[in-house]
């Protein structure tokens, strides 16, 4: 289950991140039919659709023995939101232990994820959701 240790406004993006790791369904609902998605393990390559970004959710799932995913973040302003999400864990068959923090910029539109980027660091992540001034 996803720690948000955060106030999250946005109805939307709460919703993503409560369903990501337990209910398929429940996750497919959050997205957009034409969401766009470039995470950062897959060096930013857009993924297009609903399925494309299920298929990326399963898999980020299936890389892990034992893990941890936190908001510890939230910068928001309507429908853009940038989101520090923290990641601990133990890779399955590996071991091998990862801590890592990256800020996911995302924009929704009509309630559900249209398009999420994920930023090594927060300014870049602020000024591609146009959240620098006035946060």
């Amino acid at each position: 289950m996803v720690n948000i240790k955060t106030d999250l406004r946005n109805d939307g993006v709460r919703k993503f991140f409560e369903a990501f790791e337990s209910d398929t369904d429940a996750f497919r609902q959050t997205l957009d039919p034409e969401i766009e998605w470039c995470p950062i393990d897959e060096a930013r390559v857009p993924l297009h659709g609903v399925d494309a970004a299920v298929r990326n959710r399963d898999a980020w799932l299936e890389t892990w023995d034992e893990h941890r995913l936190e908001v510890e973040e939230v910068v928001e302003r309507r429908d853009s939101v940038v989101a520090l999400v923290h990641i601990a864990g133990r890779g399955r068959g590996s071991g091998v232990r990862v801590d890592v923090r990256f800020y996911a910029q995302m924009r929704v539109r009509d309630g559900r994820i249209a398009y999420i980027f994920d930023h090594e660091d927060r300014e870049s992540a602020l000024q591609a959701a146009g959240l620098t001034n006035g946060e």
